[in-house]
């Protein structure tokens, strides 16, 4: 019995080592971009909430963002001359409207949404985003520009404009994540005349790791360890004896 339990301390660590290697984290990519659809039609993914039309919104509410989520899907426009053709980030993104003719006309404040959904919780994430913005995204004295499941994770972008990309990255958005359906909100806010939105980003996350299924030469590691500190605890164990 004593040599059994000695062996059996010898192997724990090695049996351990083996189930920790089965173990680990898995990275994932998710993309989009607005325009989902023909010019002339509305976006499948994105929807909206409309506000004012010269100014942003009051401060925004569960209710605001879960109407935004609701909503009416978003028009996709054709450009206005004065905007961005497209962004570097992605061609094939195009510009989003509460109206047809938001490029031309007039526009309205807008909270547009996209959801997605995440098998799992994750430990980390880095959302990178580049836009566009007739006339910008957020404002300083009201609302942030980007929101994650009804929490900033932003700033305003005043200075966000329809004629150059705006480039956007974070690596704290994680916490603000959950297994299931998020949303990712922005608030694009209009002064007055047309108004527009263009967007293309991604997000990458990393999730705690699932137990995964050994490989057969795992097995065969961890059988050929195990025999080979058994053998040298048996020839100990009769040196001890003689």
């Amino acid at each position: 019995m004593i040599l059994i339990s000695r062996l059996f301390r010898s192997w724990v660590p090695v049996a351990a080592l083996v189930a920790c290697s089965c173990v680990a984290a898995q990275a994932s990519l998710i993309t989009f971009h607005s325009g989902n659809g023909s010019v002339g039609t509305n976006d499948a993914l994105f929807t909206f909430l409309a506000g004012p039309v010269s100014s942003d919104f009051a401060t925004l509410t569960a209710v605001n963002f879960t109407s935004a989520q609701t909503g009416p899907h978003a028009f996709i426009i054709a450009n206005n001359p004065n905007w961005l053709t497209t962004l570097t980030e992605d061609p094939t993104a195009k510009w989003l409207g509460t109206n047809a003719t938001a490029a031309t006309g007039t526009g309205d404040t807008a909270l547009y949404a996209i959801s997605f959904n995440l098998p799992a919780a994750v430990v980390s994430a880095t959302l990178d985003l580049h836009f566009a913005v007739d006339n910008q995204l957020g404002a300083t004295d009201t609302n942030v520009g980007i929101f994650l499941n009804g929490t900033a994770v932003s700033s305003a972008f005043p200075t966000a404009g329809y004629g150059t990309e705006t480039a956007f990255n974070s690596s704290t958005v994680g916490a603000s994540l959950h297994a299931g359906t998020n949303t990712l909100y922005f608030d694009a806010v209009n002064l007055g005349g047309p108004a527009g939105f263009i967007v293309a980003g991604t997000l990458t996350t990393v999730d705690a790791g699932t137990p995964s299924v050994p490989e057969p030469a795992t097995f065969v590691l961890l059988g050929g360890a195990l025999v080979a500190l058994g053998c040298i605890r048996f020839r100990r164990a009769r040196a001890q004896r003689r």
